[in-house]
């Protein structure tokens, strides 16, 4: 579970989002939003919670220290949903700018 997390981490920063290039900084060449903060703070919650999630397959019968309590599952599902959510706008915005490149499309929005 987790190699297959730590995959689709980096597939969602590298392809998905079109970020991860180092000699952007990590980032990628052009960005639409200004603060690049976002963008470091988005990552790095993409792998918290997609790690969070990792831990819901943890079976409570194995005695793991690590397990998500039971009265926690509600609160996984909701921060799972939103780890969604925010993939889904970094996607578009990466399909946004490959358009862009493309010359498919204008460059604002």
């Amino acid at each position: 579970y987790v190699v297959s997390a730590l995959y689709s981490f980096s597939w969602d920063v590298y392809m998905d989002w079109g970020l991860g290039r180092k000699e952007y900084g990590f980032l990628g060449p052009r960005l639409m939003y200004p603060k690049k903060s976002l963008y470091y703070c988005v990552i790095a919650m993409d792998l918290v919670l997609r790690s969070l999630w990792v831990l819901s397959f943890v079976p409570p019968s194995m005695g793991a220290v690590f397990a998500i309590p039971q009265y926690l599952s509600a609160l996984q599902i909701v921060l799972e949903l939103f780890r969604r959510t925010v993939w889904g706008f970094f996607r578009l915005e990466n399909e946004h700018r490959c358009n862009v490149s493309g010359y498919r499309r204008v460059d604002f929005v």
